[in-house]
């Protein structure tokens, strides 16, 4: 937890072109859930970001990351946070996390394949 992000240390992953969450992400979500009850003081919402890897049409990714960000808000919702202090937006491909860091190959799709966490003070 930072006053700007909640910071996770694995990927959430979903089943292979979908917005359905594994169960490995799940049991992350439940420890994404208890950070943010600990926290719930320090912030009014949480932006839950979705985005997608560059493989697909626009259009697709689109819609994809917007699917994938509502389920974790959907998740953390069933694991006790008040849906009106989550916000789920879906950026597909748009803001690549690899070029910044540099990566190609598998790893940049996987770096671009990502849910992230924003404070909204």
């Amino acid at each position: 937890w930072t006053p700007k992000e909640i910071r996770i240390s694995e990927e959430i992953k979903f089943l292979h072109n979908s917005a359905t969450l594994t169960p490995s992400s799940k049991e992350l979500l439940d420890e994404v859930a208890q950070v943010m009850k600990k926290n719930q003081q320090s912030f009014k919402k949480i932006r839950i970001e979705g985005h997608t890897n560059l493989l697909g049409s626009v259009p697709h990714n689109k819609k994809l990351s917007v699917s994938r960000a509502a389920s974790v808000r959907e998740y953390l919702s069933s694991r006790g946070i008040q849906s009106k202090t989550l916000l789920a937006v879906g950026y597909g491909k748009s803001r690549p996390k690899s070029i910044a860091a540099g990566l190609n190959g598998e790893a940049a799709l996987e770096a671009d394949r990502r849910v992230e966490f924003k404070v909204i003070k």
